[in-house]
C-alpha cells in the first residue's frame, strides 16, 4: 500500500493513543477507541470522507476549491474502502 497510504499508531505526549493515516492521500487523525485494527480504522476514515464530501457538496455555498476538496476526499475514500476489503492486503501467516 505504501506510499499510497500509510496507518500508523500513535500515542501522544500525554499518552492519548490514535489511529493516523497519510500518504497519497489527506492526513487524518482518530481516536484510537473508534476502531480496533488499522483494517477497521481505514474503513472509518473511508465512510467518514465520504459523509464530509457529501456536507461540503450539499452546503448552500460551495466554491471550486471546496468542490476540488470534496472530490478528493471521494476519490480517496473510494480507494480506501476497496483497500479494507481486499482480503490479501490482511491475511497474515
Amino acid at each position: 500500500m505504501a506510499p499510497e497510504v500509510a496507518v500508523w499508531k500513535i500515542k501522544d505526549t500525554k499518552k492519548n493513543v490514535y489511529w493516523v493515516i497519510s500518504g497519497n492521500l489527506p492526513a487524518d487523525a482518530i481516536s484510537v477507541s473508534v476502531a480496533n485494527s488499522a483494517r477497521e480504522a481505514i474503513r472509518h476514515f473511508s465512510l467518514s470522507w465520504q459523509l464530509k464530501a457529501q456536507n461540503i457538496m450539499s452546503s448552500a455555498i460551495v466554491d471550486n476549491t471546496q468542490k476540488e476538496f470534496a472530490t478528493l476526499l471521494t476519490e480517496k475514500a473510494e480507494m480506501l474502502y476497496e483497500v479494507q476489503e481486499n482480503e490479501k492486503w490482511w491475511q497474515t501467516g
